[in-house]
């Protein structure tokens, strides 16, 4: 495995680059029961005549070691540089931060957010988020009558709402409150309604309610972590 898929499973060590003998003891786990971690882009093997047979792909082939989706997706745009923001919003949203050294504890971790191993060597990430993004906009959608086939019409309905969405607010904890602010048993709201509202004012609201929950997300970031001056 590659480190940053290890950090995700609370027993890896992000300072020596190995399980953490401390926390595997506490599961009653030996590091020789999981998989040897290694960077990403690290070949740790080539294909072998019979996976060849057996999958098509050629004998000798480098097997290369990948890493965290959200992380590969972040080295292609290029969020590397310490300090940059990258929304990697899709179902859920998810916020990353590229920084240098890793923050365990403190502000980052009293905030909800997770510092782990990029998949850049000698990086570290922090990442925030919220359990619904696109599910919420897609729920909207349902409940409006519509489906893939008619998203663009309701997005369009959701534009002429306008900005402020006719005074409908909508705080969008469908799955509880994750980042800055970790609580599960949040639940989502909408304020403001009025019979005159229709389904677009309230799938605009949805969508203004994501983006400020992403703002105060990257806010939060900024205070814990060193920001890049113009990327805020």
């Amino acid at each position: 495995t590659d480190y940053s898929i290890a950090s995700r499973t609370m027993l890896f060590d992000q300072t020596s680059g190995d399980w953490s003998p401390a926390l595997l003891d506490i599961c009653g786990l030996a590091a020789g029961q999981l998989p040897r971690p290694y960077p990403s882009g690290t070949v740790v093997g080539h294909v072998t005549t019979q996976a060849a047979h057996e999958t098509g792909l050629a004998a000798g082939t480098p097997v290369v070691t990948g890493g965290h989706d959200h992380l590969c997706g972040a080295l292609a745009a290029g969020a590397v540089e310490t300090g940059r923001f990258l929304d990697s919003s899709g179902t859920a949203q998810s916020m990353l931060m590229p920084i240098e050294r890793f923050h365990g504890g403190g502000d980052v971790f009293r905030a909800g957010f997770s510092c782990y191993r990029h998949v850049l060597r000698g990086r570290y990430m922090i990442q925030g988020g919220l359990n619904t993004a696109g599910a919420a906009l897609e729920w909207v959608v349902r409940l409006a009558g519509g489906d893939a086939t008619r998203f663009d019409e309701l997005m369009a309905e959701a534009e002429q709402s306008g900005p402020g969405a006719r005074g409908v607010g909508c705080l969008p904890c469908f799955r509880g409150s994750t980042t800055p602010i970790n609580d599960a048993a949040a639940r989502a709201a909408f304020v403001g309604l009025h019979l005159s509202h229709g389904r677009g004012d309230m799938l605009r609201a949805v969508i203004e309610g994501l983006a400020y929950y992403l703002r105060s997300n990257l806010e939060r970031m900024a205070q814990v972590g060193p920001a890049a001056p113009g990327h805020m």
